[in-house]
């Protein structure tokens, strides 16, 4: 088969095709990476399709977050119009949902956190997608959720591409505002569409059905959608009620922001039924028995002697185990012990996975101070958190040499636990466009290497100190159990 070829890009097979170009699996022959190409075709001529390709490329190219696809840069020019992205290669939502039906609540509630994380960044910036659904979610084969397809995304206080009372977008997860075509479009349409996504995940269906687009408009404008509960009686409550706010009919009256949804989404814990009280009959009736007065010891037959109560006394001490006297408390405060780092690790790890999503956001700022505060504190992160060690090495391939800069002094503050970038920091202090983020790899390459060197011996020195207290712990506890079931026991 003839090689196809969009230089640097070498065609290989198709991955999708639509109303806004072509894409392709690609061959990037400077590294032989594989991408995802999209591409119109060179005889189009429509001018509203390649101003909006060329707005799709302009917007990628300055979004940079987890879960919007990444663009690495493209041409517009004569009858060439392409640019390359990311090759996400776990499918689509869309296609999630048609594989399950539908989804449990916690699931569609860590999708639904993902989705809106892309979407606030986005609005931040000024973007509005106004096309968001399912299908335009991709999955990595790891569970990650990247928004794409920003064809129809407009930037707000810039001029729309649409014409006034020109209906763009999806049916079924249109706002209102958006079927009617006027303004103003706000990032409230992307919410409203976020809710419609959020229903469909809950229930395997969206708000509104029709057998035609103007039936399925009509009822977006005038009907109340339905309560997810009819369809997943397992729904949290929060959780409906969010859902209810995203899909109202007033932009106004929806959540102001996706950084709000998403404390929402945080907050969703399920159901918990409560038993009603019982009546005071009831609760008499269920009390165990009491017996009234106070209860009289039966007297012995024939009192014993003051030899054989001393006998007794003592024979009685003896028997006990010595070990009892001290084995109960002390397991019984290891238990408190456990039981406390426990509970103390669960509220921090919890804590930590809300405060590295934030930090890795402000790590791809443009400003320097947040963005340098952001790399010291995903830094501290890394040491005890994988996560923070990803978004550290995942701002090392930023465009921006300033942020690239900003991750290595990152991965220099984790540490030992920045060694898995060694082989990226290696290749960047020898092919690095920028002689400062060149010095930095090399400098951090070097800080790596040495604490990774320390840090194992002294874990391996910590690890024996911990092996030696438990044998002597050990051999404590049965030399003690050994000399109790050896204790003397007075006879009678």
């Amino acid at each position: 088969m003839e090689k196809r070829w969009i230089w640097p890009f070498e065609l290989l097979d198709k991955l999708g095709e639509g109303g806004m170009g072509v894409v392709y699996r690609a061959r990037y022959v400077v590294d032989n990476r594989h991408v995802a190409v999209k591409l119109l075709p060179p005889d189009i001529g429509n001018q509203t399709i390649l101003s909006r390709f060329e707005r799709e490329l302009e917007i990628l190219n300055t979004l940079r977050h987890p879960h919007i696809v990444r663009c690495f840069g493209g041409v517009c020019e004569g009858n060439q119009h392409f640019y390359a992205m990311e090759l996400v290669e776990g499918g689509t939502l869309d296609r999630l949902l048609e594989e399950r039906g539908k989804f449990s609540w916690e699931a569609a509630v860590q999708f639904a956190l993902q989705m809106a994380s892309g979407l606030a960044y986005a609005h931040e910036r000024g973007v509005i997608h106004r096309d968001v659904k399912p299908g335009n979610f991709l999955l990595t084969p790891g569970g990650k959720l990247k928004l794409s397809d920003f064809g129809l995304a407009t930037v707000e206080a810039a001029t729309k591409i649409t014409a006034a009372g020109k209906t763009m977008g999806t049916f079924p997860y249109m706002a209102p505002e958006q079927i009617r075509g006027r303004p103003p479009i706000s990032p409230q349409t992307d919410l409203y569409a976020l809710g419609c996504v959020i229903f469909e995940m809950l229930t395997g269906r969206t708000p509104f059905v029709g057998d035609a687009p103007a039936e399925v408009m009509h009822k977006h404008l005038d009907d109340v959608p339905p309560r997810i509960s009819e369809f997943a009686s397992d729904c949290p409550p929060s959780l409906e009620l969010l859902v209810r706010d995203l899909l109202q009919k007033d932009p106004d009256d929806r959540p102001e922001s996706a950084s709000v949804v998403i404390q929402r989404l945080n907050d969703v814990t399920p159901d918990i039924e409560v038993a009603p009280p019982k009546s005071r009959l009831a609760q008499t009736l269920a009390a165990p028995a009491v017996p009234r007065g106070i209860p009289i010891a039966p007297r012995p037959a024939t009192p014993p002697s003051s030899s054989q109560r001393s006998a007794f006394s003592l024979g009685t001490f003896m028997e006990r185990p010595v070990v009892k006297k001290w084995l109960a408390p002390v397991l019984g405060a290891l238990l408190c012990l456990s039981l406390a780092w426990n509970i103390r690790s669960l509220g921090s790890s919890l804590g930590q996975s809300r405060a590295e999503e934030l930090w890795a956001q402000a790590l791809l700022s443009d400003q320097s101070n947040l963005r340098e505060g952001a790399a010291k504190a995903l830094g501290e992160l890394a040491r005890t958190s994988p996560t923070a060690v990803n978004d550290l090495v995942s701002a090392l391939s930023d465009v921006r040499a300033p942020v690239r800069s900003s991750a290595i002094d990152g991965l220099t503050a984790a540490a030992s636990a920045g060694r898995n970038a060694l082989p990226e920091l290696i290749h960047m202090q020898n092919n690095d466009e920028s002689e400062l983020v060149r010095r930095k790899a090399f400098e951090a390459t070097r800080a790596i290497q040495g604490t990774a060197e320390s840090a194992s011996g002294g874990h391996s020195a910590f690890i024996w100190i911990l092996a030696i207290l438990f044998v002597v712990g050990i051999v404590v506890v049965f030399l003690m159990t050994r000399g109790a079931e050896r204790a003397p026991r007075h006879s009678r």
